[in-house]
């Protein structure tokens, strides 16, 4: 017989500081500042509320579950998530995600729980108590960003985006997308809040979000909050009469329509909209081509989590290198479910989108089945859920909004009466019982992954805070600064950062031998980590070693088939090795893309001379006189 049932208030309470505490985490104590703590407190969290719930169903306790088929499709998820681990170059970076993005199985997994949880925990009579920790979240948020932009922000952030707002989320396209999912919610307290004080409150808050909006310069913000409030103002017209309501949403529909035909004018130069900057817009296409190609060279199960990030070099086009040049990258397909597909093929992007596909179901549902006085709160819920849906077919999935972004995802499933049944009886569903062996052994085995990533989590920014000790010390005091990066290494052996930073304190120490082994040791824990690679062959070669750089250089150049700076310097090794035919292959390469360099033109004439190419070497000498007339003691005849 099952013991009582277990309330789950505590449950619900850690989801509500958690929604907030991912808006607001940060450790200055750390080289990653921003995400990196966000992570490891989102995973912890999602640990702590579903181990709190499969203890008590362990010992007897009757417990609220989610509707099954949404654990389904979520433990398929899971299972997917957990393949694309075992194919990844790194299982353990798989489970952490890349440096600086986190969005590894840990941070999955932790947003697979807490899905599951507030399905379970927050039918419609407690949805609001997680909307309003939304608000407070976002509201947090936005007053950060005015406090930014007054100039009075007390903490000295290092900012590569010059004036442009970023708050707690450390980037301004997250800060305001993340403002995004708050305004349908917002929008919903000013509408429905009895005092018309709150009311007018409420209000100018909505007015900040979007203001800081702007101040974030950043299109995804709109772009989030757009879709958010008119799936609002959408679900909020049923509460009109029947004519009035299809003329409501009739409206919204032409203009959702109208809307995009603009947007799409604007992005091909035509129209009121062309004015506007679309190069986000066109840099995120070359992206998406990249991940589509990768997709359709391993479309079964993919390259494994972080495989796009490591695979971004031998896939980007000619026109992606052009905008940021060889040493610049970019470890994200701009769009989750592109990401999914990549990092576990087709079982990983199907079971991906088959969770957001069921969820808006179950919206959809809710809209369709709840009494019209209801019908506000799923308003908010759906405007938010589809503001993230919309942020992540665009952008990138960092811990905090994807923790946040499923827990409203199981926030939305929650919201449908089990039947036409009033709220009442939602608690004495089905869904209240003690979980058979099968649904126990699933949530027993969800715990253990999430307590691994929140193992790996708390080691790996326990690993950050040292690097940022040791960078603290590596300027003056490098010897001291050693044993921390190497205790860094130790923690998180799966993060090669570390085991490159100890090779440049190794260097700074003047033991550039034991440098060169940990640049390679760098290289070999990720075989696609290109930096590795280059900084192995560049003291290789300053080392005099040429036939270890030369190894180094080419795997560097399989990484990048572009880098035309790495072909140069693999050129002029090659001619000292004897080798100059090499050489003209890899300079005329080199100078195809990069024709402005005097110099390339002029050890491309002195292979193409040591090939016995003499009219093409004396052509190479004209063209670099021609780039530089100054130039002493080279001549060709064409010139005289």
């Amino acid at each position: 017989m099952a013991r009582p049932l277990d309330g789950g208030s505590g449950v619900r309470t850690v989801c509500q500081v958690g929604v907030v505490g991912l808006a607001v985490v940060w450790s200055t104590q750390l080289t990653d500042p921003m995400q990196l703590p966000k992570a490891t407190f989102g995973v912890v969290l999602a640990f702590a509320a579903l181990a709190m719930i499969v203890v008590r169903a362990v010992r007897g306790y009757a417990i609220t579950l989610p509707p099954r088929p949404f654990s389904i499709v979520v433990g398929v998820f899971v299972l997917a998530s957990l393949l694309a681990v075992a194919t990844a170059d790194s299982m353990g970076r798989a489970l952490v995600g890349t440096y600086g993005r986190w969005s590894g199985l840990a941070v999955y997994s932790a947003s697979a729980a807490l899905a599951l949880v507030t399905a379970a925990y927050f039918p419609l009579r407690d949805a609001a108590r997680l909307l309003r920790a939304l608000a407070a979240a976002t509201g947090l948020v936005a007053v950060y960003g005015m406090v930014q932009r007054l100039g009075l922000d007390p903490l000295p952030w290092v900012s590569a985006y010059g004036d442009k707002v970023f708050s707690s989320l450390g980037n301004p396209n997250f800060a305001a997308a993340f403002l995004g999912l708050g305004v349908p919610v917002w929008i919903w307290i000013a509408v429905e809040a009895r005092s018309a004080r709150t009311r007018v409150a409420a209000a100018a808050v909505v007015v900040l979000h979007l203001v800081v909006q702007v101040w974030t310069e950043s299109l995804q913000g709109p772009a989030v909050t757009l879709a958010g409030v008119w799936v609002y103002g959408y679900v909020m017209a049923g509460r009109a009469a029947r004519r009035t309501a299809l003329r409501i949403r009739a409206g919204l529909v032409g203009g959702a329509t109208a809307a995009l035909l603009l947007a799409i004018a604007g992005y091909l130069g035509r129209g009121p909209l062309a004015i506007l900057d679309w190069t986000t817009v066109g840099v995120r296409r070359l992206y998406w081509r990249a991940g589509v190609e990768m997709f359709a060279d391993q479309p079964l199960l993919g390259f494994g989590f972080t495989g796009y990030g490591s695979r971004y070099r031998q896939y980007r086009s000619v026109e992606a290198w052009d905008l940021v040049g060889t040493f610049s990258s970019n470890d994200a397909a701009h769009s989750v479910p592109l990401d999914m597909f990549v990092s576990g093929g087709l079982l990983l992007g199907v079971a991906y989108l088959a969770v957001l596909a069921l969820v808006t179901w179950f919206l959809i549902r809710a809209v369709a089945e709840v009494e019209k006085a209801e019908l506000p709160i799923v308003a908010a819920v759906a405007g938010a859920w589809i503001g993230y849906v919309t942020q992540l077919f665009i952008s990138i999935d960092v811990p905090p909004l994807a923790l946040v972004g499923w827990m409203l995802g199981g926030l939305a499933v929650a919201t449908r009466p089990t039947k036409a049944e009033s709220v009442a009886l939602r608690r004495h569903s089905k869904y209240v019982r003690n979980p058979t062996k099968l649904e126990l052994v699933g949530a027993v085995t969800l715990v253990a992954v999430v307590g691994l990533g929140s193992w790996a989590m708390v080691r790996q920014a326990r690993a950050d805070w040292l690097d940022s000790d040791s960078q603290a010390l590596a300027e003056t005091e490098p010897a001291a600064a050693l044993p921390m990066i190497e205790r860094a290494g130790e923690l998180a052996p799966w993060n090669p950062r570390y085991i490159r930073e100890r090779a440049h304190l190794l260097y700074s120490l003047g033991e550039p031998g034991a440098a060169l082994d940990s640049y390679e040791a760098a290289a070999v824990l990720d075989p696609y980590w290109w930096d590795a690679h280059v900084s192995a062959a560049r003291l290789s070669r300053d080392l005099g070693d040429s036939a270890r750089a030369v190894g180094w250089y080419e795997r560097a150049i399989e990484i990048d088939p572009i880098a035309p700076e790495i072909k140069f310097e693999l050129a002029e090794i090659e001619v000292l090795r004897g080798d100059p035919q090499h050489s003209v292959e890899l300079l005329s390469q080199a100078l195809e893309l990069t024709p402005g360099q005097t110099d390339w033109w002029l050890l491309f004439a002195e292979a193409l001379e040591a090939a016995g190419q003499l009219d093409r070497a004396d052509e190479a000498r004209c063209t670099a006189l021609g780039l530089n007339p100054a130039l002493e003691n080279v001549a060709c005849e064409a010139e005289g």
